[in-house]
């Protein structure tokens, strides 16, 4: 029998749970069988982890070559500028990163949650990650639901599940028994899924699941795959190979061709590796880290908070974002501001055709759905 289809003594029975909640010696102990209630976070990054990062690019790696080619060269001075150029541009993305890193963690600080749950007959406020399956937690207007439950009681209970649907409006929720077998979990009535909101009234529940195995945790495992290159990281990444392609060739070409001509051996591969180095756009990723940079300090301004200088390109090139009003990405709010004909300009005649053909209401010069 599934958790949705049993009564308040079943469920009781099914999970050893009494009345009065578990004894506290009992939930000490299935969360050291069991674990924390937490999700599965990636690995910290440290800031060695951070500042070597930094030089994870193709066309760093021409940069340590040309480098190397101007000290086997005796071109000290100009293996010197390379070198520091290289570390310019990595602190430069080092202090971006680490500043993200360190606000993310002082946000994480601040949002330390915790849960009603009883326990031997006393209703305690306890840390989130001490929820134990079995437990019986209360639930009210504002709460952050704790762990993947299921009602035993409930009072006007509404829940926004939007961080799961996507779907901004308020579910209702009772303690009633479904008797189907199989029920999507956004259909599920009678059951609370962890990190929902609750938007009004009040419930007790039983705590059927905690941490990776709820919901909410199988989802943040899905998508706790290393991180994927943005179109821009892939892009310098095509260009460095592409430059390394070009620099293969004139080295090979010059040394060939001086050989033909009659310079020694010697000569022609010194100032075929001295070509090599002429030709290296030393300056190009301090140009890129600044440009991002700037695009970072400009969000920063806007209070976000950017984890990869790399992903500002990819956001400076959306043109249009698609997204429906349900509040996750949006104000949950639609406004027109302005309304043009295809040759460009402001016609109130698109204005009442696009009236006509649909639903909206216009309330006081605003247009809503």
């Amino acid at each position: 029998m599934k958790y949705w289809q049993m009564d308040k003594e079943q469920l009781l029975s099914a999970y050893s749970t009494p009345d009065g909640g578990l004894a506290k010696a009992e939930a000490a102990f299935r969360l050291g069988k069991n674990g924390p209630n937490q999700i599965e976070a990636r690995e910290k990054k440290t800031p060695l982890g951070i500042f070597i990062s930094q030089f994870q690019n193709p066309l760093i790696y021409v940069l340590l070559a040309a480098t190397a080619i101007a000290f086997a060269l005796g071109e000290q001075t100009e293996a010197l500028i390379i070198l520091a150029i290289m570390l310019v541009n990595a602190v430069l993305g080092f202090v971006q990163e680490y500043r993200s890193e360190k606000a993310l963690e002082e946000l994480r600080r601040y949002v330390s949650m915790t849960a009603r749950v009883l326990r031997g007959k006393e209703l305690l406020e306890i840390p989130v990650a001490e929820v134990v399956a079995g437990d019986l937690i209360h639930v009210a207007i504002g709460d952050l639901v704790p762990a993947d439950a299921r009602l035993v009681e409930a009072n006007e209970l509404e829940v926004n599940e939007s961080i799961l649907t996507g779907e901004s409006n308020a579910v209702s929720k009772d303690a009633s028994v479904i008797r189907e077998d199989e029920v999507p979990a956004h259909e599920l009535r009678n059951s609370l899924f962890m990190g929902s909101t609750v938007t009004a009234g009040h419930g007790i529940a039983i705590v059927i699941a905690t941490g990776k195995d709820t919901y909410f945790g199988k989802s943040a495992k899905a998508i706790l795959s290393s991180d994927q290159p943005t179109d821009f990281e892939k892009s310098i990444k095509s260009f460095g190979e592409m430059l390394v392609r070009v620099i293969l060739v004139m080295v090979v070409f010059v040394f060939l061709a001086n050989t033909f001509l009659g310079h020694g051996l010697l000569e022609s591969f010194l100032f075929a590796l001295a070509i090599a180095v002429g030709i290296t756009p030393e300056l190009l990723p301090v140009v890129i880290t600044i440009g991002l940079s700037q695009g970072a300090m400009n969000l920063v301004r806007k209070n976000v908070a950017v984890k990869r200088l790399q992903a500002i390109e990819d956001l400076g090139n959306v043109d249009v974002l698609c997204a429906d009003k349900t509040g996750t990405l949006t104000e949950n709010k639609v406004e027109l501001i302005r309304y043009l004909s295809v040759e460009g300009k402001d016609d109130e005649g698109i204005l009442e055709y696009s009236l006509l053909c649909n639903t909206a209401i216009v309330h006081r010069g605003r247009v809503k759905g």
